[in-house]
């Protein structure tokens, strides 16, 4: 038996899955203005710090030094107070 055009419509209607739009952005890909690393529009908005390396060495210096600057800023902080 031939197949008709409205077989094969609903086959296809039952392979596309309807997916949310806040799902499908999610997906999609950019640029960062500053760096021009390619990344998620989440990862964009959320947590992208430009220059930040995936080296874990320099990774752990760079947190170092926020947290001597953190440690400096408090005690800086704690002889004002006194």
């Amino acid at each position: 038996m031939p197949e008709t055009p409205s077989d094969r419509c609903s086959d296809e209607e039952e392979e596309y899955e309807h997916e949310a739009p806040c799902r499908a952005a999610a997906r999609v890909k950019t640029e960062c203005p500053q760096c021009g690393r390619r990344m998620s529009m989440k990862t964009l908005r959320h947590t992208h710090v430009c220059g930040r390396s995936f080296d874990v060495l320099q990774r752990a210096l760079e947190q170092k030094k926020l947290a001597d600057a953190a440690l400096k800023a408090r005690m800086v902080q704690k002889k004002q107070m006194k």
